[in-house]
């Protein structure tokens, strides 16, 4: 359909030498993107030949995440060996290194840095308070030592007594 459009002011001799040329073009770009190491269906190729990539609703098997939207889910939970904060990467490991934790102890010190974890599942071993008090979490996931995304719901634990 666009070489139609590009073709159409030509007489219908020079329209046959256009499209030719137009076909060489094409096919020197498919060379090109060949022997640059990028398949025809790979999602940076602007020559996607395959008939998946050329559907509209068509999504790639591994996207990378949105960052500006990006945000972990955690949980807490009181174990005998700590706080146990379950989290993974959801599905975008293959983009994220880290998960930064904070915590709030209540101490009056608000949140301070706790880990940089890169295996999902952290537990917290700092010793608990001998008196009921409640402990607060968040983590950001983080790319190449810089964080990324938004800040995870704050979960909230009672700890100690």
């Amino acid at each position: 359909m666009a070489i139609k459009a590009l073709l159409k002011p030509f007489a219908a001799k020079e329209r046959k030498e256009r499209r030719n040329e137009l076909v060489k073009i094409f096919a020197f770009l498919a060379f090109l993107a060949f022997f640059c190491g990028c398949p025809s269906g790979h999602p940076g190729n602007p020559l996607r030949f395959s008939a998946t990539q050329r559907s509209p609703d068509h999504r790639p098997e591994e996207t990378p995440p949105d960052f500006l939207t990006l945000r972990p889910a955690l949980s807490a939970n009181v174990t005998p060996g700590g706080v146990h904060i379950p989290w993974k990467f959801d599905g975008y490991s293959k983009w994220l290194d880290v998960l930064r934790l904070e915590v709030d102890r209540s101490d009056g010190k608000g949140f301070v840095h706790l880990t940089y974890d890169t295996t999902p599942g952290y537990t917290d071993t700092h010793p608990q308070p001998t008196t009921l008090t409640q402990w607060e979490y968040r983590g950001i996931f983080g790319v190449d030592a810089t964080t990324g995304g938004l800040w995870s719901e704050t979960v909230t634990v009672a700890v100690g007594g």
